[in-house]
C-alpha cells in the first residue's frame, strides 16, 4: 500500500524536475522589488528575449498565470501588453526586436499591476544588471499609458531606470477625471472585483532621453490630440490641416514590426478593426517627404 502511495509522488516529482530543467534563460531578466509605505513587500520578474511573445504566456521562461484573487493589502503582478483577456502572473519576459543595425533594439511593454493600500510605493532593482549593456539606457517605468500616446514619449511622466536604483511613486493611484485608463478589473480577496492600476515597463528605441541629452532637432510639433478616438475599436481619424497632404499611413507595433500601410487614405481615416488588442504607432508620411507618428490603443 505504501508503495502505491509513494510511486505517484515520485513520478510527479520527476515530471516537475523535468519541467524546471526545460526552462530557458532569456536574453535579459531582472527582479523588481516593491514595498509599500508600511513595509509590505512583493517581487516580480521582468525581462526580454527575441523569441518571446506578448500575446501569450511564455512557458519556456517559466511564465504562468495566477488564477487567484489579489491580496487584500498588497500584491504586485505582471502581464503582457497584448495578452487578451488580461491575465496576471509573477514573471513576464517581453518580446525584443533588434534595430536596423542588429545591435540594440526595443522591448514590448509589460504591465505592472499593483494593489496597495499604503502609499507611496518604492520600487528597487539592481542597476548593475541594467548598466551591463548600453542597449538598456532607454529602460523606463511609467505610471501611465500616456507614455505610449504622446508624440514624444519622454514628454510623459516616466522614470529612467538607468539613472537610479530606487523609485518612489504613488501617481498611478491618483484618480483622473474619467477614471484611471491604466487599470483593469480583477478580483481582490474579500473585496470583490476592483479596478487595479498599473505601471508600464519597457525599453524604447533610440538614444533619448535617458542617459543622453535631449536633442530638439527635427522634433515634430504635432500633438497626440490630432488622432481620435484614442483608444479606438474600428477606425482612427487624423485631424490634419488642409495643407497637410498625406501620402501614406503605416502601422507598427511598439517594438517596430510593420503591420500594414495604406496609401492616400480617404479623408485621413484608417480602418483598424482587424488589429489585435494592443498598443501601436501610426507613421504618417506627407507628399513633401516629411513624416510624424502617433501612438494609439486598439481596444476590443
Amino acid at each position: 500500500m505504501k508503495t502505491r502511495l509513494i510511486l505517484p509522488n515520485v513520478i510527479s516529482l520527476f515530471l516537475y524536475t523535468c519541467a524546471l530543467s526545460a526552462q530557458v534563460t532569456p536574453m535579459f531578466e531582472m527582479p523588481l522589488y516593491f514595498e509599500d509605505a508600511v513595509g509590505n513587500k512583493d517581487t516580480v520578474t521582468i525581462g526580454y528575449d527575441t523569441t518571446s511573445s506578448s500575446y501569450h504566456w511564455n512557458q519556456q521562461f517559466g511564465e504562468h498565470a495566477i488564477n487567484l484573487p489579489f491580496d487584500s493589502i498588497f500584491e504586485v503582478r505582471v502581464s503582457h501588453s497584448d495578452l487578451w483577456p488580461v491575465e496576471t502572473g509573477k514573471k513576464a519576459i517581453a518580446g525584443w526586436e533588434l534595430d536596423v543595425n542588429q545591435y540594440c533594439g526595443g522591448a514590448a511593454p509589460v504591465k505592472l499591476f499593483v494593489h496597495a493600500r499604503h502609499f507611496p510605493l518604492t520600487i528597487r532593482y539592481d542597476t548593475a544588471l541594467i548598466h551591463s549593456s548600453e542597449c538598456r539606457k532607454q529602460m523606463i517605468i511609467a505610471p501611465s499609458v500616456f507614455v505610449f500616446l504622446l508624440e514624444n514619449w519622454w514628454d510623459s511622466d516616466h522614470y529612467c531606470m538607468w539613472e537610479t536604483d530606487e523609485i518612489k511613486d504613488s501617481s498611478i493611484f491618483i484618480v483622473l477625471p474619467n477614471g484611471n485608463p491604466s487599470a483593469e478589473e480583477f478580483e481582490v480577496e474579500g473585496q470583490g472585483v476592483q479596478r487595479i492600476p498599473c505601471y508600464f515597463w519597457t525599453v524604447f528605441w533610440g538614444n533619448t532621453p535617458c542617459g543622453y541629452p535631449v536633442s530638439t532637432d527635427n522634433v515634430n510639433t504635432f500633438s497626440s490630440k490630432r488622432l481620435w478616438p484614442n483608444p479606438a475599436t474600428n477606425q482612427i481619424i487624423f485631424d490634419l490641416s488642409t495643407s497637410e497632404s498625406v501620402s501614406e499611413i503605416s502601422i507598427f507595433d511598439l517594438i517596430g514590426r510593420h503591420i500594414k500601410t495604406v496609401l492616400h487614405p480617404l479623408d485621413n481615416i484608417l480602418n483598424i478593426s482587424e488589429l489585435k488588442v494592443g498598443y501601436y504607432v501610426a507613421m504618417v508620411r506627407y507628399v513633401d517627404g516629411k513624416s510624424t507618428s502617433f501612438r494609439f490603443i486598439k481596444e476590443e
